[in-house]
């Protein structure tokens, strides 16, 4: 009779599972019983997910520390595309900013000031590795001063061949 709660022996059949899929279609009973289990499969996978973005609050994944779950908010602007987003605080210079859970996930994350210095950094590595003590015509690199922000804050202390010394920006040269 249909009726789930209605275990008389009367009311069972015995059957395989594949009967009684074909049962149920023959009835019209499938296609609803299908959407409800996959709204209760959604409802399940939300739940863990919003409970698994809970958890990550405190923790740190490379150099962010997750201070807050913003909750889920639409990405992109083609279709409707949701993602869990965090307030995070970079434990080296202390630059706040929002990231998504699949970034806080991938390896070595760190906040682009961060890595802004550490590409200027290595810039000036390079240069003062090439740079001290070449001649530009009648002037000697001497030394280099370390960036304040980037390369073109550079100093770089210069003499000429008469002796004289100066002192020029980086981005001058």
């Amino acid at each position: 009779d249909n009726d789930g709660s209605n275990n008389y022996v009367s009311n069972l059949e015995w059957c395989t599972y594949s009967e009684n899929l074909k049962h149920a279609q023959t009835q019209g009973r499938l296609y609803e019983a299908q959407r409800k289990g996959g709204i209760a499969a959604t409802e399940k996978a939300k739940a863990k997910a919003e409970e698994e973005a809970k958890s990550m609050v405190g923790q740190i994944y490379g150099t962010q520390k997750v201070l807050q779950h913003l909750g889920v908010k639409k990405v992109g602007t083609k279709g409707d595309v949701y993602r869990h987003h965090f307030r995070c605080i970079c434990t080296k210079c202390g630059n706040e900013t929002e990231i998504l859970r699949e970034s806080l996930k991938a390896d070595k994350i760190s906040c682009k000031p961060c890595s802004d210095k550490k590409k200027t950094l290595d810039r000036y590595a390079e240069i003062q590795e090439s740079l001290i003590n070449t001649k530009i015509n009648n002037w000697t690199i001497l030394q280099i001063t370390e960036p304040l922000s980037t390369i073109r804050t550079c100093e770089l202390h210069i003499q000429c061949s008469c002796g004289n010394k100066e002192v020029v920006r980086y981005s001058k040269v």
